[in-house]
């Protein structure tokens, strides 16, 4: 009996020793080292499981791989020596460097040395770690949250508060840019009597019919062409008048919006420059035969969604989106023409320093239409058919840019406010000798700032 307990004390003593001359090894998660033993390897203790995987390469190679974050120990027997090697493994992130500090059994320490870290506190509760204080930004909070971890596991508590600058205003600048254009040909011709040949150059929209007397040529019809321009020639003593109507058009329109969206950094803003339609939905169940009315919004919307990592980074979340009503795809249901809706959106996250601008583009919408009017048979003649019918050939092509600019902006102080657009101003009120003389007008009290002229 006194020989089992003389072994069981040896055996506390050596493994006593063996813990206190443990040798540290840092890995980070999927991080691997090779550790080279003098004598083939007889037997592996790993402490905790699940933090580390220990392979045996060969008989005296043994590579170890960080699984996750936490701390355990390992423990290396030889053919050598019973002995053998003992590590104490901390497997921390890939991306945090733990510093080396004397006393590397205190996290409090390991945290405080980081920078910008000096304000956090960290407490034992038991096994639980609780980290308190404040952090200057998010970047900061994920490092000290990082050290934590790799002492406590996933027994970390984090109560620490971002004190940092955490308002965000976006300036968002709108280009959407629409280019049409119209070619239009068509002839008409009209059997009259008469003696002499004449013409005449008409403007779009200025006639209903056209006619030939001994007195000249009277237009009043509808010419081949709406709103075309049209150039009629005849030759009475023929009895042949020919209608030329032809028409170009080129339309450019330009929608430009401003916005500055402030918002808290993890929360999303809105923008909307358009409006609202009522459609009508028909409703089943109970209520089948009745109808209501949902708004469905449209025009240029953009979404917004910053959150600032630390005073010089700034992730920004932006989803635009444009929509219009396209009447040419509408249903009539009812009586109501049901509109439908050409719409183009996209989705994205960028990461920016304070006051860099992006730039999202390729929002593009081409379409194209041609129509062609014939007399049959006639108008697919080579030539000579090109006055047997009309033709109208209309293309429209719109692209949307935007342009976005985050900026931490603070609140300002009451003493600061600027005033407001229009408060110098003084009240205008004419008299009637004013109004008469055209004196004192509305021009000359619009503000220099704040106000559309």
């Amino acid at each position: 009996m006194r020989f089992v307990v003389r072994l069981l004390y040896v055996a506390v003593l050596v493994l006593v020793t063996q813990v206190a001359g443990a040798e540290e090894l840092r890995l980070g998660v999927g991080a691997q080292r090779v550790i080279n033993l003098p004598a083939p390897i007889t037997r592996i203790v790993v402490g905790q499981g699940g933090i580390i995987d220990a392979t045996a390469l060969n008989e005296d190679q043994l590579q170890v791989t960080g699984l996750q974050s936490g701390k355990t120990t390992l423990n290396i027997f030889t053919a050598q020596s019973d002995q053998g090697a003992a590590y104490d493994v901390i497997v921390g992130a890939a991306s945090v460097a733990l510093p080396t500090i004397p006393d590397r059994g205190d996290p409090a320490r390991q945290i405080r040395g980081q920078p910008g870290l000096q304000g956090v506190r960290v407490n034992r509760d038991g096994d639980t770690l609780v980290l308190s204080g404040t952090v200057p930004d998010l970047d900061a909070h994920a490092r000290a949250s990082t050290i934590a971890r790799a002492y406590g596991g996933d027994n970390v508590v984090d109560l620490t508060r971002v004190t940092g600058n955490q308002m965000v205003a976006v300036d968002i600048q709108f280009a959407a840019v629409s280019a049409t254009t119209l070619r239009a040909l068509g002839f008409n011709f009209s059997a009259l009597g008469g003696s002499d040949f004449q013409g005449a150059l008409i403007g779009p929209n200025t006639y209903q019919s056209f006619s030939f007397n001994n007195r000249g040529l009277s237009v009043s019809a509808s010419p081949g062409l709406t709103s075309a321009f049209n150039l009629f020639l005849g030759d009475p003593r023929n009895g042949i008048l020919g209608l030329l109507s032809a028409l170009s058009q080129a339309g450019l329109t330009q929608l430009l919006a401003q916005p500055t969206l402030l918002v808290r950094s993890g929360d999303h803003a809105e923008f909307l420059a358009g409006g609202e339609i009522p459609i009508p939905v028909p409703q089943g169940g109970a209520s089948l035969g009745t109808v209501t009315i949902e708004y469905h919004q449209y025009g240029v919307k953009l979404d917004i969604a910053p959150v600032v990592l630390s005073d010089k980074r700034i992730v920004l979340k932006v989803a635009p989106e444009v929509s219009e009503l396209d009447y040419a795809n509408a249903l009539q249901f009812q009586g109501f023409q049901v509109p439908a809706f050409r719409r183009r959106s996209t989705s994205t996250t960028v990461e920016l320093g304070n006051g860099q601008s992006f730039v999202l583009a390729g929002l593009m919408y081409s379409n194209s239409q041609i129509n062609e009017s014939k007399f049959p048979w006639l108008g697919d003649i080579p030539i000579i058919g090109a006055l047997f019918k009309s033709t109208n050939n209309q293309q429209e092509r719109q692209e949307l840019i935007i342009v976005a600019t985050p900026r931490l902006v603070t609140p300002l102080a009451p003493n600061q406010i600027p005033p407001l657009p229009g408060v110098d101003t003084r009240k205008f009120n004419p008299s009637v000798g004013d109004m008469i003389l055209n004196v004192d007008q509305v021009q000359d009290h619009l503000a220099p700032y704040g106000l559309m002229r």
